[in-house]
């Protein structure tokens, strides 16, 4: 449970101050394509050709402030951030968790009735799971939940 709530984090997108995101400079056409296509929906087009073509690094402050990554915090803070962030997903409802991250990862590939689809389809599987089960009896008596991701 724990390697999936550290993977929960990175994928959230948590850096610390300190550390930039080095683009490799000599792309391939593929490869500067490939960047562009996924970048382009978080900070626009320029500033994905921007990152794409110049393989300058990319400073965490700057990342959390165009929206590709959740969360800038101070170096010394890094570790302690991740180990909360980690103990929080993992107490949760960690199919639910994953699915939203696929669910939204996915929405920005495909048309708007493919991504409800998908949505139902999530639904419809997590509300049968035990964690659904335990958060809704948790909800009716006031109490918090005690998920087991299954």
């Amino acid at each position: 449970m724990r390697s999936f709530a550290a993977c929960m984090c990175a994928a959230l997108g948590l850096w610390a101050s300190g550390g930039a995101a080095a683009q490799p400079v000599e792309l391939t056409f593929q490869e500067v394509v490939r960047r562009v296509r996924a970048d382009n929906p978080l900070v626009g087009q320029a500033r994905a050709l921007g990152l794409a073509l110049t393989g300058d690094p990319l400073p965490a402050e700057t990342a959390e402030r165009w929206g590709m990554i959740w969360k800038c915090v101070d170096d010394e803070a890094l570790g302690a951030e991740v180990e909360a962030l980690a103990t929080r997903f993992a107490a949760g409802p960690t199919r639910g968790l994953a699915a939203t991250k696929r669910l939204i990862r996915q929405s920005w590939l495909q048309p708007i009735e493919t991504e409800l689809e998908l949505e139902r389809d999530a639904m419809r599987e997590l509300g049968f799971s035990e964690d659904y089960r335990e958060g809704v009896a948790a909800f009716m008596a006031k109490r918090k939940p005690q998920f087991t991701g299954r």
